[in-house]
């Protein structure tokens, strides 16, 4: 889980999936600053979200500074992710 910890806020996802669309709406209609890594491109990113999701690909997962993350996220998810 190497990149869980990672300092900068990364969003995991695939064009094809409408929640991990919606989710980067919402944090860039807040000015969210994250990196975007499409799983269908990237295969490191692809493991990671397996790692993360019991060897599921469920996206989008979110990582946070401190090791936290978050699969499918919430409404209220979302908004404690813009604040921090």
């Amino acid at each position: 889980m190497s990149e869980a910890t990672a300092e900068r806020p990364r969003i995991y996802g695939t064009t094809k999936c409408s929640d991990t669309a919606a989710a980067r709406e919402y944090l860039d209609a807040r000015g969210f600053e994250y990196q975007y890594i499409d799983i269908d491109d990237d295969e490191d990113g692809r493991t990671m979200v397996r790692e993360l999701n019991g060897g599921f690909e469920s996206t989008p997962v979110i990582t946070v500074p401190g090791g936290r993350w978050y699969t499918e996220p919430t409404a209220e998810d979302l908004e404690a992710i813009a604040a921090s």
